[in-house]
């Protein structure tokens, strides 16, 4: 529960009223505002969409799976621009910075 609670501090510790944090493992992001939980749900709704042909149909050729990957991977593509426009600048990050060292980072 602690770590919870310390993962919603650091999102909402957000000056710059980014959209989407940086993930605390990994690279990416997360969504940390409204806009952003909005554009994550819009982009699902668009997903679920893309995806309803193939849950319709009994048989599907090449060119329909090649065009589904093409529209999913340009979709994809239009979230990881909005992530990067709207979010915080990516990093490789691997848990929770200390407190000291984020204030001597910023110091420097």
């Amino acid at each position: 529960m602690h770590f919870f609670k310390g993962y919603v501090e650091y999102l909402k510790r957000n000056p710059e009223g980014y959209w989407f944090r940086r993930k605390l493992y990994g690279w990416g992001w997360v969504p940390a505002r409204l806009p952003g939980w909005l554009t994550l749900l819009v982009f699902l709704i668009v997903f679920v969409w893309l995806l309803e042909p193939f849950v319709r149909s009994q048989s599907l050729s090449t060119m329909d799976i090649v065009w589904f990957l093409v529209r999913v991977g340009m979709w994809v593509g239009a979230l990881q621009l909005v992530c990067y426009a709207m979010g915080e600048p990516p990093k490789w990050q691997w848990g929770m910075q200390e407190k000291n060292s984020q204030e001597s980072n910023t110091t420097q």
